[in-house]
């Protein structure tokens, strides 16, 4: 039984991956925290430095954006959802959702305005600006 958690641990050592959220190169933005982070990916944040700010969200299945939700956001799927309806009513929008990280560097890339959440070795082989690193 002591084997079974000790490789359990182990792995989930292994295989775990720190969020980051990121933006193009080029992006105006240097730094966020936590909280701005929130705010921007609830709609509660719009402008930074006068710059309007795109957020981008992978499908709701997608097992990175289950946890950026948790992680980062500390809310579950149904409170998201019920939270994006009533904002909805107040001329609010989600953050725009994409099929795949592949999907979400390109868009990255091009607007500069742009940010996201990816798994820090995506994001330094990509090149992208680290705004926010959630093991920090």
């Amino acid at each position: 039984m002591r084997y079974i958690v000790l490789f359990s641990l182990f792995i989930s050592i292994i295989f775990s991956r720190e969020l980051v959220i990121v933006s193009s190169s080029e992006s105006f933005l240097s730094k966020l925290n936590k909280e701005e982070v929130v705010k921007i990916y609830l709609g509660k944040i719009r402008r930074v430095n006068g710059h309007k700010i795109i957020p981008l969200n992978l499908k709701a299945n997608n097992p990175l954006r289950r946890e950026f939700e948790e992680k980062i956001l500390k809310k579950d799927r149904k409170w998201l959802a019920m939270y994006w309806l009533k904002a909805h009513y107040h001329g609010h929008h989600p953050p725009k959702v994409f099929d795949s990280k592949k999907a979400i560097i390109l868009f990255l890339k091009k607007f500069k305005n742009a940010i996201s959440y990816l798994d820090k070795r995506s994001a330094k082989k990509e090149g992208l600006k680290i705004l926010y690193e959630s093991g920090k």
